[in-house]
């Protein structure tokens, strides 16, 4: 198996890890096993791709590991930033079930006027 095919699954496996670890507080037993869950995996894939551990595939797996974990935090920060608030640690809770899921009645979080809803200042039904 390439090279590239292997960092790409890396890549991808770390994705919810991040994601995870991005919700838990920092230097927890969540955030370690958020961080350190995906190695067996990547072990056992670099073994069974015929890669080994020839020294040119340090920089580029452990690379793609970080880089994967990142890019997780950031997708948790932005999905919280766009819309009803999400407060799993799961990516695919909070991805497929937020179709599920119906809107959140933030009615009672602005004043109507009208008609129209015009907060006076930004409020969040959770802050409520």
């Amino acid at each position: 198996m390439h090279l590239g095919i292997v960092a790409a699954a890396v890549f991808f496996l770390n994705i919810p890890f991040g994601y995870w670890r991005a919700n838990v507080p920092r230097r927890s037993v969540a955030w370690f096993l958020a961080i350190h869950l995906p190695i067996p995996v990547i072990v056992i894939l670099r073994l069974y791709s015929g890669i080994g551990f020839v020294w040119f595939s340090y920089p580029v797996l452990v690379g793609t590991f970080f880089i994967g974990q990142l890019f997780g935090g950031r997708l948790k920060l932005w999905l919280a930033g766009c819309g009803p608030a999400r407060g799993s640690s799961c990516i695919f809770r909070d991805v497929a079930g937020e179709k599920l899921q119906k809107e959140p009645d933030c009615s009672s979080c602005t004043p109507k006027t009208g008609g129209i809803k015009k907060p006076e200042k930004q409020v969040a039904c959770e802050d409520i």
